[in-house]
């Protein structure tokens, strides 16, 4: 894979961790009434839990695809100087 091409998904990666973080921000904010007479209360309760154990756990999801984002911008960087070092001309060949 090329450089360019990591460095791109590198972008889409921490896109896609920004996309996680705002959909937990948006769950985050709703309440989870439905202005329901009580037809729908045990629905309700059930999506409330439910909302409320995404909350909790999903955040994480975000910061590790942030993360893989990230890494994957170290990559090129570090192949160029890689490449940059392997045509520095020795200063002290060994004897």
């Amino acid at each position: 894979m090329g450089k360019e091409t990591l460095r791109q998904h590198a972008s889409r990666m921490r896109g896609h961790g920004a996309e996680y973080d705002a959909a937990i921000a948006r769950l985050r904010d709703r309440s989870g009434k439905w202005g329901d007479d009580g037809l729908f209360a045990a629905i309700e309760m059930a999506w409330g839990e439910a909302r409320d154990s995404m909350v909790a756990a999903v955040p994480a999801l975000g910061g590790a695809v942030t993360g893989v984002g990230d890494g994957l911008t170290v990559v090129p960087a570090n192949v160029e100087a890689a490449e940059h070092a392997s045509r520095l001309p020795e200063t002290d060949p060994w004897p």
